[in-house]
């Protein structure tokens, strides 16, 4: 005598109802089967339940516009121009009180 039970291919709980999908990718044309109970099936059912222009336009990501720089700062990746000076500069700064 032979029992088949199916469960849910993530959770693998006993006694739960579960739905089977199949997945097939149109390029190559591979396919899977996959048992989920209604929990793991979440996703599929959400896009299962959108007509298909919403699930391409939900993939397409959405430009980003770019950031603006803080005023009074560089943008990123802009060195401002290194002040170049001699031991004796920095000295005489210092004895001044600029540095």
């Amino acid at each position: 005598m032979l029992i088949e039970v199916e469960v849910c291919d993530v959770c693998r709980r006993l006694g739960v109802p579960v739905t089977s999908y199949t997945i097939t990718e149109t390029e190559s044309g591979r396919s899977v089967v996959t048992v989920r109970c209604g929990e793991h099936a979440a996703p599929f059912e959400e896009v299962l339940g959108q007509p298909v222009e919403a699930v391409a336009a939900a993939e397409t990501p959405k430009p980003r516009q770019a950031k603006k720089a803080a005023t009074g700062r560089q943008p990123r990746g802009q060195r401002a121009e290194r002040q170049v000076m001699t031991r004796e500069q920095i000295d005489a700064a210092k004895a001044a009180g600029k540095a």
